[in-house]
């Protein structure tokens, strides 16, 4: 059986002959004949028996191998940082730009996009895993080192300056690659490699030094990070005329996570009904962009302090948009204080499924394919000639700001009177006969009916399932504490996992015809199955990919292949077309018992 193994790098082979080649680890090898460390090769025939002089050699001039590598890639990480934080001017909320500085931003992105992608092609698929564990020391060590930062997300002004066995990074990444297991379990297999690894006490000694807001704050930083990533690399959706139309195609919505059982949390915890047991649960708001797989932003609420379309309309606000960008909502997601807010954000358009009776002026349209444009004029005042034009239909009020500046309980308007909010409504019927009503500041003249049809399933596609993939392929679903600051912890820890991963496949995806033709080139055993060939088109399995992630993260030296190279090998087919009955039992908080 000959001895073949793969190595780590995209390097191109330099010839095909057999040669004596020792495989070392990360990707290097030992050539017997020039007696030096190679890396563009493979080792094939029966491995040569060495002596013991020979090993030592050989692992001294490896480790020097593996140490220029790691200087090189190191230098690539700072270019990479240093274009990833480069300073793009975005417009303000409502704020009018002049061409010309539009012209001038638009061309600074386009630059450091080449800049971004070139480093990329440059450095090779575990190279780029471990930049992402480079980005996690360094903003662990900012947040350790900032006195701002260290009084705002850590609990102790003494946490994490000394050298431990578990440093803030440990801490974070290992809330990111926890899975259903036990606390036990999850220490071992992260220290697993560490004859001496720390115990579970001291990892939750560690994880009480950290505020939920910290982990919060970690997530937000890496989410800039791999969304600044995947803006500058090709999108899936550039074949697709529709929607190759905008720069991000954003839904919003909300999913609970059931949370160990405490009755003296007000905000989470729901009473048993007929002498049930009750139960405690967040409610995670998030919006998740579709060509990016990223949640963009998220809050997290108490269920018992619901309210969707404000936490919406904070998250919108807070949207840096470099290019036209449509956000999708259901039927909970209808406020016109929420279009008005969208209306008022640049590059920023709207396509929300609202009820048939929403208002009362869609409530009057027929109830057949309507297509037409309204106007809402909203008032915040109750003077007598308003309360004339609310009789006659001219005019709606909504509770605006208190004039004393007290605080109101009732606010749903956040902006000031006399504001006439236009939208487009369109009416349709569905191939199984109901009727489905959409609100879009889309124009008609650009995006007929059935356009509108394809970018509303596009968020089926995007939010739905994508908290489902949060809660199982991430693990979400299986918390590992009983105290509410934990659970928080894990929850955006989980966050920033899911995204990290995206940010990968899309990484991929954009790698995938690179390392096609190399593999084409070694002629070796290793290929890809032609899309061509395949009954359906394939995608990369996240869970698969999550969980080589995952084992990368917890210790990189332990994998000694490529780990991107794998994940395009292991696809799964995208059956168009099926659908399956939805299951809608309501799983409980999963005991810690049955881990």
């Amino acid at each position: 059986m000959p001895y073949i193994k793969k190595i780590n790098s995209f390097a191109e082979l330099l010839s095909k002959n057999s040669r004596r080649l020792v495989a070392l680890y990360n990707g290097f090898y030992w050539d017997m004949d020039t007696k030096s460390i190679v890396d563009d090769g493979f080792c094939l025939g029966s491995p040569p028996v060495l002596t013991r002089e020979e090993r030592r050699m050989i692992q001294r001039e490896a480790k020097k191998a593996v140490k220029k590598t790691r200087k090189k890639e190191a230098e690539h990480w700072i270019l990479l940082k240093s274009a990833l934080e480069e300073d793009i001017p975005v417009s303000e909320e409502g704020a009018s730009v002049p061409e010309q500085d539009r012209s001038k931003a638009e061309e600074k992105k386009r630059v450091r996009d080449e800049r971004i992608k070139g480093i990329l092609d440059e450095i090779g698929p575990n190279s780029i895993l471990r930049f992402f564990r480079w980005v996690i020391r360094e903003i662990s060590e900012e947040m350790s080192t900032d006195p701002e930062l260290r009084s705002k997300y850590l609990t102790s002004e003494e946490a994490f300056l000394r050298d431990r066995k578990i440093s803030l990074s440990d801490v974070f990444q290992f809330l990111m690659t926890m899975e259903g297991d036990s606390m036990n379990q999850e220490v071992y297999d992260y220290f697993k490699m560490s004859p001496d690894h720390p115990s579970t006490p001291a990892m939750i000694e560690r994880r009480n030094l950290v505020k939920p807001e910290g982990v919060e704050y970690f997530m937000k930083r890496l989410t800039d990070v791999c969304q600044t990533i995947c803006d500058c690399l090709p999108k899936d959706t550039d074949s697709n005329k529709l929607l190759s139309k905008f720069h991000g195609i954003l839904s919003c919505d909300g999913s609970s996570i059931n949370v160990f059982h405490n009755p003296d949390n007000k905000d989470t915890y729901v009473p048993g009904q007929d002498g049930k047991k009750g139960f405690n649960q967040y409610h995670l708001n998030a919006i998740r962009d579709f060509i990016t797989g990223l949640y963009v932003r998220c809050i997290l609420q108490g269920v018992n302090r619901i309210n969707e379309t404000g936490a919406a309309v904070e998250m919108i606000r807070k949207l840096n948009l470099t290019g036209p960008t449509l956000f999708t909502g259901d039927r909970g997601y209808g406020s016109l204080n929420l279009i008005e807010t969208i209306r008022r954000k640049e590059n920023l358009d709207c396509l929300i499924r609202v009820k048939e009776d929403w208002i009362n002026e869609t409530r009057n349209l027929p109830l057949s394919e309507v297509d037409t444009e309204i106007t809402i004029h909203v008032v915040t005042t109750q003077r007598k000639c308003d309360k004339e034009r609310f009789k006659n239909g001219t005019a709606k009020y909504m509770s605006g700001e208190s004039k004393f500046g007290k605080y109101k309980k009732s606010k749903t308007w956040d902006y000031e009177s006399e504001v006439d909010v236009t939208f487009r409504v369109v009416r349709f019927q569905l191939d199984g006969g109901a009727w489905e009503t959409l609100v879009t500041t889309l124009s008609k003249e650009e995006y007929s009916i059935d356009d509108l049809k394809t970018l509303y399933f596009a968020r089926w596609q995007n939010i739905e399932n994508a908290f489902r993939v949060l809660k199982w392929d991430n693990h979400l679903a299986q918390m590992h504490s009983k105290k509410d600051s934990f659970s928080q912890q894990e929850i955006f820890a989980r966050i920033a996992m899911h995204n990290l991963v995206s940010c990968v496949i899309c990484i991929a995806n954009s790698l995938e015809p690179v390392i096609r033709e190399i593999n084409r080139r070694k002629g070796t055993a290793i290929n890809f199955k032609e899309e061509k060939e395949a009954k359906h088109p394939t995608i990369i399995n996240r869970r698969f990919a999550t969980h080589l992630i995952c084992d990368f993260l917890r210790n990189p030296d332990a994998i000694n292949f490529d780990v991107i190279e794998m994940m395009l090998r292991h696809k799964t087919p995208v059956r168009k077309g099926r659908s399956f009955k939805r299951d809608m039992r309501s799983i409980g908080f999963i005991s810690f018992l049955y881990r």
